[in-house]
């Protein structure tokens, strides 16, 4: 990406496929410092994209010089990256799936925070707003308005046996 790119709508679909390929990890941006159109600071188009990526993409930004510096970054960030360990545990699906179990925006990492402490997973959760009138009161108080959004997002469904 360069800097006449940021402001462009395309930039912000390819960003946002780029995220959600796989929510985000193993994905950056590459941000090309050097350009032939010097209409715009490099230096101010990076940060714009930063507040462009704030509160719904979380990408790494990875400034070059040129294009020919691209390799020997991604070298240097390749041996930064720690080493897979075989005992890590890997995140459940529903830390994925959460998010967009709204009927409006998705919701934010914080509630998805919260909602994956508070149950086991979607079978627990749904099982819980379905039964029980006190977690869900209580859910509204811990999340406030990505309450109602789970709850709405839920209301039309139910467990089958």
């Amino acid at each position: 990406m360069s800097p006449r790119d940021v402001a462009s709508a395309e930039s912000a679909t390819r960003i946002e496929r780029l995220y959600n390929l796989n929510a985000g990890q193993d994905s950056g941006i590459i941000f090309l410092l050097k350009h032939h159109d010097e209409q715009q600071s490099a230096v101010s188009a990076l940060m714009a994209l930063q507040v462009q990526l704030v509160g719904e993409w979380v990408l790494p930004i990875i400034p070059v010089e040129s294009i020919a510096a691209v390799p020997a970054s991604l070298v240097v960030i390749h041996r930064q990256l720690p080493s897979p360990s075989p005992n890590k545990r890997k995140p459940s699906p529903a830390i994925h799936l959460l998010p967009f179990c709204s009927n409006r925006e998705p919701l934010v990492e914080h509630t998805v925070n919260i909602l994956t402490d508070v149950t086991s997973g979607f079978g627990d959760l749904l099982e819980r707003l379905s039964s029980n009138s006190e977690f869900e009161s209580e859910l509204v108080q811990l999340l406030g308005e990505d309450g109602d959004k789970l709850k709405s997002f839920w209301a039309g469904d139910c467990l089958v046996d």
